[in-house]
């Protein structure tokens, strides 16, 4: 995997290690918390036999850190223009012309950027018939750990 960035050394690109990309999502994830002028994001929540969705509408220059999912699981970008990093990859969707879908694979820390305002959609499998977004998350989201990575936080 390949970071590009630029410095007050030039532009430069070196190999990052996945526990490095990692622990600087959780960092992104722990400024976005201190921020007092955090947004929430428009969500639509559906329950349909086995399967539960989250619709998510996401501003022009957003930044916002996704949980670490159980399962692999479906994203659409319906619109927009969204950057998607996690520990092992790093793709631009652009939604502009037609919707794109792509698996998020499970165990992995995401973090997003939304350079136009952007709709997404999420699926995953709910064979417990789950009635809510908190019940469903106990099956599908692994506990967040960013006490992993806490003296790198500090």
């Amino acid at each position: 995997m390949e970071i590009r960035r630029v410095s007050e050394s030039g532009f430069g690109v070196r190999e990052v290690a996945p526990e490095e990309i990692k622990r600087a999502i959780y960092a992104v994830e722990k400024a976005i918390d201190l921020m007092p002028d955090k947004i929430g994001f428009l969500t639509e929540h559906k329950f349909v036999h086995d399967v539960y969705a989250r619709l998510i509408f996401v501003p022009k220059n957003s930044i916002l850190t996704g949980k670490i999912h159980v399962h692999d699981d479906l994203l659409v970008i319906a619109s927009g223009i969204v950057a998607f990093k996690n520990e092992h990859e790093e793709r631009l969707f652009d939604a502009s012309q037609r919707p794109i879908m792509t698996v998020v694979k499970a165990n992995t820390k995401p973090v997003l950027f939304a350079h136009t305002d952007s709709w997404m959609f999420n699926a995953h499998s709910n064979f417990n018939r789950h009635e809510t977004p908190e019940e469903i998350e106990k099956e599908v989201i692994v506990p967040n750990r960013p006490g992993e990575f806490a003296k790198e936080l500090n």
